[in-house]
């Protein structure tokens, strides 16, 4: 390849700030399929977790209550809304700071061939795959939900850590009860990266470890960097009260020590971390600071 020639698997979502690179050069693996993980047309309990497609009216629908302005460009809702990419987009932040022990360790994203894909809606399905009609419009109405927008597009998945039961059970469950101080202090790093988990609750942890940053938001974010003050502190103490109630529902009858700083978090005391604070420009550099100040918005001064 030329030096000069682009990256035809770069590092995703393509705008500048973090990013999650191929798990190999090609996008491309060669899949052993043994069996799922848990339970039965789970997406999520795999080794490597994979991504249905989500419309731009979607996307652009879920960012409109918290933007104060249109982005410049249709993609850059992908980039910054997309489930995929939000997980890129988390899983980077992480790395980038050396403390990838936060979460279950991504490895990089696949992207599926048409024959894995095949296979992948055969055994999820328990039906025969049919490629796409090229003379019928696609309406989001498939096993992967593609639009139209999505036409000829891989499935896209992230290669994760295998989390198993120890204990010989079918499932591994979330956490143990001597866990739950380290969940916290783990869901507080996060914070301090950025990152704005938005979906706490008992099916996103294995053994003690978040698994799913679908929903994520992680700064630079222009939902973060917008949204009313009454909307963040709201969103914070969404997220306490979700950890505790994901607490109370896995060990309803024992008594735990809950964090004082999470009760904090969950209640209406201060909570000292906002995500908003992190200092994106000093970490992720001048390309992203110019992307933000000057591509960004349709309206720059939304950059402000």
């Amino acid at each position: 390849m030329s030096p000069l020639a682009p990256d035809p698997h770069p590092a995703l979502p393509r705008v500048p700030g973090p990013k999650l690179a191929p798990f190999k050069p090609t996008a491309q693996a060669q899949i052993r399929f043994i069996g799922n993980l848990g339970r039965e047309n789970d997406k999520d309990a795999q080794v490597w977790k994979m991504f249905e497609f989500r419309a731009w009216e979607y996307l652009h629908f879920r960012a409109t209550r918290y933007l104060t302005g249109p982005l410049a460009e249709l993609h850059f809702y992908y980039d910054y809304f997309d489930p995929f990419n939000c997980e890129c987009r988390v899983y980077g932040r992480p790395k980038a700071e050396g403390c990838e022990e936060l979460a279950v360790k991504a490895y990089g994203y696949l992207l599926l061939s048409p024959e894995q894909e095949a296979e992948v809606t055969k055994r999820m399905a328990g039906r025969r795959y049919k490629p796409d009609d090229p003379d019928v419009e696609l309406n989001g109405d498939n096993f992967w939900g593609r639009w139209e927008e999505h036409r000829g597009q891989q499935v896209r998945a992230i290669v994760k850590d295998l989390i198993t039961d120890n204990e010989g059970g079918d499932y591994p469950k979330a956490f143990d009860v001597e866990q739950i101080p380290l969940i916290w202090d783990h869901l507080k790093h996060l914070h301090s990266l950025g990152i704005l988990v938005r979906d706490i609750h008992n099916g996103n942890y294995l053994r003690g470890k978040l698994v799913d940053f679908s929903r994520a938001w992680t700064m630079y974010h222009p939902c973060l960097e917008h949204m009313d003050l009454s909307d963040v502190n709201m969103f914070k103490r969404l997220e306490g009260h979700k950890l505790e109630l994901t607490f109370d529902g896995e060990y309803p009858f024992i008594d735990y020590d809950v964090p004082q700083d999470l009760q904090d978090c969950a209640g209406d005391e201060t909570y000292a971390i906002d995500q908003r604070s992190y200092q994106w420009r000093v970490k992720d550099g001048e390309d992203v600071e110019k992307h933000v100040m000057e591509e960004l918005y349709a309206d720059t001064r939304s950059a402000s």
